[in-house]
């Protein structure tokens, strides 16, 4: 039994919660996601601070009306429709320009938050700390075969997800998707936010449960969707090298940063190639990847430098899916074939 102090504490801590105005907008962008939809807006019903959560559901053109689902009379939900099919990277942005609550969380139509304290372990986190941006970590499945497994919770800058950003942050530095990046646009976005060196602090806890959807761009076992995935990431890492120049940012050391370790996941993604693909696959990544340097080093020059490289390196072979293997081709090879 509650003694009268008890009670009292217990109010007080009630009061507290319910003064907590967290004010989340959570962008949803989806295509043709009416048989995911459900199971996102759950998680984000039974999230603590749900009251305080706004939901864009921002259709990609795609002509489904997701005003019919269960949770409509439920959640604070707006619905927004893109003039035209753009990609995710589009259909956030429309979120983004759409909506004006101090916190962003994005969230893919097929995936689902962790746990019913992930919106408020992000906010507080970000709150006590005065934040921009605060990552937490994220669990992804593995289907293969009828085989399943869940992979370790990882914090990377290369997804959206598990993480909350701060608006004005956005706002301040111009700090947009690209409208002509379908795939990887995520990486490009969380590249030019982190080269304005906010205040981004991680947090221990899992916050976002990346799931495995049949058909999915970047998840498909299709091998030309995934081939398409690897290469298209090129095209992402040219695109920050494009806008730091044109902001005038190449002379900081968090810039120089970035692009030295794209330059060095395009060497991982040319082992994967070999390993997984013909020689025509190969050939095709190669060639793109020439291109890439050569715009690189007439760009950037000091991005290739050897202890940035040999850095960013070291924070390759970190990933396990990497060092699973023995790689076809070492640095110093790849670094020759692609200079000559």
């Amino acid at each position: 039994m509650l003694s009268d102090c008890d009670d009292v504490g217990r109010r007080t801590i009630l009061r507290k919660r319910n003064d907590i105005m967290a004010k989340i907008d959570i962008i949803v962008p989806a295509y043709k996601a009416e048989n995911t939809i459900n199971r996102l807006l759950a998680s984000i019903y039974m999230q603590t601070i749900k009251d305080d959560i706004c939901v864009y559901i921002v259709s990609d053109a795609d002509g489904v009306d997701y005003s019919n689902n269960l949770f409509k009379d439920k959640l604070n939900i707006k619905y927004l429709v893109t003039p035209q099919n753009g990609g995710a990277g589009v259909a956030r942005q429309y979120g983004i320009d759409h909506s004006d609550n101090e916190f962003i969380i994005f969230a893919d139509s097929d995936d689902c938050l962790a746990s019913a304290f992930a919106c408020e372990l992000l906010w507080y986190n970000a709150k006590s700390k005065n934040a921009d941006m605060v990552c937490g970590g994220f669990d992804n499945d593995f289907r293969t075969d009828n085989k399943f497994a869940v992979g370790e919770s990882e914090h990377s800058i290369t997804w959206l997800h598990g993480k909350l950003f701060k608006r004005a942050f956005l706002d301040k530095n111009k700090i947009r998707f690209r409208e002509d990046l379908r795939v990887n646009e995520d990486c490009y976005f969380n590249q030019l936010f982190l080269s304005y060196e906010p205040n981004a602090i991680t947090i221990d806890k899992v916050c976002y449960s990346w799931l495995w959807t049949d058909g999915s761009l970047t998840r498909s076992g299709k091998t030309d969707n995934r081939f398409w995935v690897l290469y298209d990431y090129i095209r992402a890492a040219e695109a920050y090298i494009d806008e730091v120049c044109m902001r005038k940012m190449t002379d900081k050391p968090v810039v120089l940063k970035m692009i030295a370790d794209d330059l060095m996941i395009t060497y991982r993604y040319y082992n994967e190639i070999l390993d997984t693909y013909s020689t025509d696959y190969g050939d095709k990544y190669l060639q793109r990847c020439k291109e890439y340097y050569a715009n690189a080093l007439s760009k950037v020059p000091q991005a290739l430098d050897d202890e940035l490289l040999t850095t960013s390196n070291m924070n390759v072979l970190k990933n396990v899916e990497f060092t699973s293997r023995i790689p076809s081709v070492s640095i110093p090879q790849f670094a020759k074939i692609i200079m000559s």
